[in-house]
C-alpha cells in the first residue's frame, strides 16, 4: 500500500519498473546490466479538421498540435505478488495497466481508453 503521492516502483528477478505517484511508467532498468531506459509516458488527444477529409482508418489528419491529458487524481491499485505483479490506473477516461510477470523479457502494457 503506498500514499497518495508517492513515487513506487516493481521488480522481478530481470527488470525494475519506476512509477510516477499517478501510476504512469516512468523507467525501465534492466538487473543483470543496470541499463535504465526512460519511458516517461504520458497522453494526449487530438482533434479532426472541421471541413475536407477527417481521420479515418488510414488516415490522421489532426486539426492541430496535441493537447495533454494529465490524469487528476487517478486511483491507483499496485499488487505485488510472487508470479506476477501489476499496476492499474483508473481515470473518468483511461484504464491503464502495466504487468510484471517473474520471468525474462515480460513487462506488458495494456491501454484502454474510454472517450466520454
Amino acid at each position: 500500500m503506498y500514499e497518495t503521492g508517492e513515487a513506487f516502483s516493481l521488480q522481478n528477478g530481470y527488470v525494475r519498473a519506476e512509477f510516477s505517484a499517478d501510476g504512469l511508467l516512468q523507467t525501465v532498468t534492466t538487473i543483470d546490466d543496470k541499463i535504465k531506459t526512460d519511458v516517461k509516458l504520458s497522453f494526449v488527444s487530438y482533434g479532426t479538421k472541421s471541413r475536407g477529409d477527417k481521420s479515418g482508418a488510414y488516415l490522421f489528419l489532426p486539426d492541430g498540435e496535441a493537447t495533454p491529458m494529465v490524469p487528476e487524481r487517478p486511483y491507483v491499485r499496485v499488487i505485488e505478488g510472487k508470479v506476477l505483479s501489476f499496476v492499474e490506473v483508473f481515470t473518468p477516461w483511461l484504464v491503464h495497466s502495466i504487468t510484471l510477470r517473474s520471468s525474462p523479457g515480460n513487462l506488458h502494457t495494456i491501454f484502454s481508453v474510454k472517450l466520454n
